[in-house]
């Protein structure tokens, strides 16, 4: 038997009330959150802040994981969680969540996302990069970051091996102006080499961050032991970076 038309659609129609109502109420939603970070780039030996602003009614009832920061970046206090009021929208609930950061060398750092929960669920932040640099005639530039990089693992006397020194986190493919490599110690044959890697990149958000082989080595140790890559010093931009020593284990 064919049931009336309008007993179905009210058969239809009471499933979508009820995932309307489900949808509207407290806790369906994830967590918008607005992330600020300021200064950015800063000055190398300063702080930045983070701040994370969500739409909550108590304070007491937001909560943040903990996050592990690369080395470079300290966290010096936080997280704090306080009542916010927005100067765009005075009469909304909210609660900003903030972190202050300490700054210890130059480079550009991946921050990772940070997980924020509230009574109307959990959410994360976007991962960011941190530009941490010196002033220069007004502006905030950040020099190059160099190091060194053996290309096989483990390493054995008497075997030739790949090495090189590379740039790190550049915002976009640069060209190296001059390159300068301490004189090896010895115990191993160390030549120029040609050809071994090429530019790469990672995507952070809408930033992208370039590794930019700088010079490539073809290393040959001549017995077992501990071995020590020696200091280089790299100019890009006007910019000086430096690599130091990089111990390694010969087997």
């Amino acid at each position: 038997m064919r049931e009336p038309k309008g007993l179905v659609d009210r058969w239809l129609a009471a499933p979508l009330a009820a995932l309307l109502l489900a949808l509207a109420a407290p806790g369906a939603f994830a967590l918008d959150l607005e992330l600020q970070v300021r200064p950015n780039p800063v000055v190398a030996g300063e702080q930045a802040t983070i701040s994370i602003t969500l739409n909550a009614a108590e304070a007491s009832a937001v909560t943040a994981d903990s996050f592990t920061l690369p080395a470079g970046l300290q966290l010096s206090s936080g997280p704090f969680v306080r009542p916010y009021v927005d100067e765009r929208d005075p009469s909304a609930a909210k609660v900003r969540v903030s972190y202050t950061l300490s700054t210890a060398a130059t480079g550009r750092y991946v921050v990772p996302p940070i997980t924020i929960h509230a009574p109307g669920g959990s959410a994360e932040t976007r991962a960011f990069v941190l530009s941490v640099g010196i002033s220069k005639d007004g502006s905030i530039l950040v020099p190059p970051t160099l190091r060194w990089r053996s290309l096989v693992s483990p390493i054995y006397a008497g075997e030739t091996i790949p090495l090189a020194l590379e740039l790190e986190n550049e915002e976009s493919p640069v060209v190296v102006e001059s390159l300068s490599v301490q004189p090896f110690p010895g115990r191993a044959a160390f030549e120029p080499a040609t050809g071994l890697l090429a530019t790469d990149f990672v995507a952070v958000g809408d930033t992208k961050l370039y590794t930019i082989p700088a010079a490539a080595y073809e290393l040959t140790p001549a017995s077992p032991g501990p071995l020590t890559l020696p200091a280089a010093t790299v100019r890009v931009g006007g910019l000086t970076g430096s690599a130091d020593p990089l111990s390694l284990t010969v087997l």
